[in-house]
């Protein structure tokens, strides 16, 4: 996947995808959902199903056996001139990365100073401290 970078924030590509199983999803925006069959996606034995949205279609390719891994997306945007569609293929899967406990661990860059949220005011609300340390 390549994600879009743009002000320090970035869009990930698919994330629909991730939501799955989730308080997220928006399974009951479909309206048609079929198994059209298998097929074989960079060597992978996969189950291929269609979906109907009332703007999108999209096809999933999922593998078959003790990983049930999405191997294949199509997104065609049906309300957009031309209907473009986009394709992710995913592979790489590592369902056991070794991540060290200091990619975790904040570091400050140089030149960075601490603020104190407590005594920071509420931008949305003119001349109301923030108490929480939060918006």
């Amino acid at each position: 996947m390549d994600p879009k970078h743009a002000a320090g924030n970035f869009n990930l590509a698919a994330p629909d995808l991730f939501y799955f199983g989730t308080n997220k999803d928006d399974t009951a925006a479909i309206t048609r959902a079929t198994h059209v069959g298998t097929a074989n996606i960079e060597g992978f034995v996969c189950d291929h199903y269609a979906f109907r949205q009332k703007d999108v279609d999209w096809e999933l390719w999922i593998e078959q056996g003790g990983r049930p891994l999405p191997r294949k997306m199509v997104i065609t945007r049906k309300n957009e001139r031309g209907a473009p569609e986009y394709v992710a293929e995913l592979s790489g899967w590592n369902l056991s990365p070794s991540v060290p406990d200091e990619a975790f661990t904040f570091k400050a860059p140089a030149g960075a100073k601490a603020v104190d949220m407590a005594t920071q005011k509420d931008p949305r609300v003119k001349g109301v401290p923030s108490t929480k340390g939060a918006l």
